[in-house]
């Protein structure tokens, strides 16, 4: 008797201790347990496919980029660094200057990025890590306010816009033109988002002579807005708009 009730002690604590660890393993009710795979799919360079290109991270089993997209110089340092969040572009973009012997890459472009749009502030440096451009963007659209710099950090000035108006009987003759030669540029006429953006699809201007002109019927708008376009030495495009009244 005494041995059979021995046997039930011990299977009722053996019983207990089974069932604790089973809840101690358990997982609570809000926690996550899985999470996205990612695989990285690499894509070698067209003329040389013993090298790598790309390092591509997509969400396995599917080509829906997520994870930071990497790639590379044809000798092998990194070129540009842009994170996916479901093949969207979202976060802070890096594209470096070539590095050799080892030697840790030096940022040359920061572009910030939301729901795939260039979104903030953008900086460029020189090699030599000093500042050499800023510029900024709003749901992809460029701004106004280029500002450059030499390495030392003296800006670098821009050119003017100068725009005039001349009352014919029927119009007003409208002219733009930079104060400063700056190779091709390309005049527009419209309204800039917010007062700042340069919208996508303005009706671009004729130009005569680097001269762009304009036409608008004595009836017609009592303001006319301009806006340049064009590529600095330092290879940034500077957007330049004047308002002008035509009453």
């Amino acid at each position: 008797m005494k041995r059979i009730l021995y046997l039930v002690v011990i299977l009722f604590l053996f019983s207990g201790c089974f069932n604790q660890a089973e809840k101690q393993s358990a997982p609570k009710a809000d926690q996550k347990t899985t999470q996205d795979s990612i695989t990285v799919v690499t894509k070698p360079f067209a003329n040389n496919p013993q090298k790598i290109e790309y390092e591509i991270p997509v969400l396995t089993g599917t080509q829906i980029k997520h994870g930071v997209q990497k790639r590379f110089y044809s000798h092998g340092s990194i070129y540009s660094e842009i994170p996916y969040v479901r093949n969207e572009k979202q976060g802070m973009a890096y594209t470096y200057y070539k590095a050799f012997q080892g030697e840790k890459p030096k940022v040359w472009k920061k572009q910030p990025y939301v729901n795939g749009q260039l979104n903030g502030m953008c900086y460029r440096y020189y090699e030599s890590g000093a500042l050499q451009s800023e510029y900024e963007y709003k749901d992809g659209l460029p701004a106004i306010g280029l500002k450059e710099y030499s390495e030392s950090g003296k800006p670098i000035a821009t050119p003017d816009l100068v725009v005039n108006s001349k009352r014919t009987d029927q119009y007003f003759y409208v002219t733009a033109c930079l104060s400063k030669k700056m190779g091709t540029v390309t005049y527009h006429v419209g309204e800039l988002v917010d007062g700042k953006y340069m919208p996508r699809g303005l009706k671009k201007l004729q130009e005569r002579d680097g001269v762009a002109e304009l036409l608008v019927p004595l009836d017609g708008l009592k303001t006319v807005t301009i806006i340049a376009v064009y590529s600095t030495r330092l290879t940034n495009q500077c957007i330049l708009s004047k308002t002008i009244r035509l009453r």
